[in-house]
């Protein structure tokens, strides 16, 4: 399945915000309609921290395919290692969270990039 059904987070990725991951995936954009495809490299990007947290729902963090972004960056973020980029930060989110007692709606974004950068992980474009 190329084109998921993406869940609707407290932002839509198409801008950087908060960044958690880094992403260039060379874009393969198949129309809704199934009729064409578009291919693409884009630029690095970054994805934001919002885009993991569905709306309406406290204390759930999504990553990779279903996580919050519109058809054209869905169709680079939804591939294995970037899709690696967002689960770890969900965990790390999870983790902090729960350790701080916080839901991970008000996680310390700072906080989260902090440990992410010591786990390795590259957020700075």
């Amino acid at each position: 399945m190329k084109s998921p059904k993406n869940i609707f987070g407290k932002i839509q990725f198409s801008a950087d915000y908060n960044v958690i991951a880094l992403g260039a995936y060379h874009l393969d954009i198949h129309s809704p309609d199934h009729k064409g495809l578009e291919t693409r490299q884009p630029p690095t990007y970054r994805i934001p921290y919002r885009s993991l947290l569905p709306q309406g729902l406290n204390n759930l963090l999504v990553a990779g395919r279903c996580i919050s972004a519109d058809h054209t960056a869905a169709a680079s973020t939804r591939v294995i290692p970037i899709s690696a980029a967002q689960g770890q930060a969900a965990g790390t989110a999870a983790a902090l969270a729960t350790m701080a007692g916080l839901s991970t709606r008000d996680l310390d974004i700072a906080e989260l990039q902090y440990v992410l950068r010591k786990q390795g992980a590259e957020l700075d474009t």
